[in-house]
């Protein structure tokens, strides 16, 4: 299975988790200048802006996904989360948090809030 397929899978897991857990869905890989967003959403709870990084893995042998989450990775995150609140014209005041999502085969394994 290629890369991008595996992540598709993932992505479309984390997403339908979301849903079912209330979360509005306003964009799906969303690309701005080398970085890409995986999930943005908005949490209805709070109302924050959750911009997602979801990291799949097809089993548990290996390497653990949130190993996958880098310091580069992180940087590239808020740099896109900025372009994407400019772009769509959000200036007002809104909080944002930055989760991840792991996924191991075709489960939620975590749900980290505010990871960084």
């Amino acid at each position: 299975m290629s890369t991008q397929k595996a992540m598709a899978i993932g992505e479309t897991i984390a997403k339908n988790y979301l849903t079912e857990n209330g979360y509005k869905i306003t964009g799906e890989n969303v690309r701005y200048k080398g970085s890409e967003i995986d999930i943005i959403a908005i949490d209805p709870k709070d109302g924050y802006y959750v911009f997602v990084e979801v990291k799949y893995r097809s089993n548990k042998g290996g390497f653990h996904p949130l190993e996958a989450v880098t310091s580069n990775k992180i940087a590239c995150l808020k740099k896109g989360a900025t372009l994407y609140l400019l772009k769509n014209k959000i200036y007002e005041r809104v909080d944002v948090r930055f989760d991840v999502i792991t996924v191991i085969g075709d489960e939620i394994d975590e749900h980290i809030k505010n990871a960084f």
